[in-house]
């Protein structure tokens, strides 16, 4: 009944979640709550095409290979380079790699980021 007072009757065509997020907003109007509540359901979310046999695709496809990539290294801290258990220092065993599509003005390419993994070569 507060609701309906503070906005109107029109504020029983929103849910309950919208009616959350007007009671955050510290500037909203009756207009505004009567736009909102005849506007229509948002349309659902677009779902990946399935192929011939009827699986979604699995995920993102790889980028071009003919664009220019540009590699970034990122180190592990101090702290990573050492065992926890017995000090020696470790050694890089891997990366994990992300692509990006990246841009410069009027000119694209392809952002490698390379995350150092380390473990200590005395444990097997």
């Amino acid at each position: 009944m507060q609701r309906i007072q503070q906005y109107g009757p029109a504020s029983e065509k929103l849910s309950h979640l919208q009616l959350e997020l007007l009671e955050g907003e510290p500037g909203v109007s009756r207009a505004e709550v009567e736009a909102e509540s005849q506007r229509g359901p948002l349309p659902a979310p677009a779902r990946s095409q399935p192929k011939r046999n009827g699986r979604p695709h699995p995920g993102r496809q790889p980028l071009p290979t003919d664009l220019k990539r540009v590699e970034k290294v990122i180190a592990c801290t101090p702290e990573q380079c050492t065992c926890p258990a017995c000090g020696k220092p470790t050694t890089v065993i891997g990366y994990d790699e992300s692509e990006q599509l990246d841009v410069e003005p009027a000119r694209y390419f392809v952002l490698v980021t390379r995350r150092e993994k380390r473990a200590c070569p005395s444990w097997d």
